[in-house]
């Protein structure tokens, strides 16, 4: 794929971010959908978990069977919004990242 991977927030179960996690975890290693390149939970925002990906129909559907995962934030239906360069700063995900 050639364009950019963007941010993207996800909702999961509370409590149950890590077996979220697990679950795109599966997704990533066994290539089921291509795209995924980072998950992250952050203890400040429970409930919620962190992607970078190169988003897709495939790949948002695949997220979107993983057990605990509730959806994207965003409008239903249609392909997540990704965040704006100033939130993904404000957030601090490109330094947590590594990069």
């Amino acid at each position: 794929m050639s364009w950019s991977a963007r941010w993207y927030v996800l909702r999961v179960a509370r409590g149950r971010e890590i077996a979220a996690l697990e679950g795109l975890d599966v997704i990533k290693k066994e290539h089921i959908a291509p795209g995924l390149e980072r998950a992250l939970a952050r203890n400040e925002y429970r409930g919620y978990l962190f992607l970078k990906a190169r988003m897709t129909v495939t790949l948002r559907r695949a997220i979107e069977m993983v057990p605990s995962v509730v959806g994207f934030v965003g409008r239903p239906g249609r392909l997540p919004e990704a965040l704006l360069e100033s939130e993904v700063a404000k957030l601090d995900l490109e330094f947590e990242e590594g990069g």
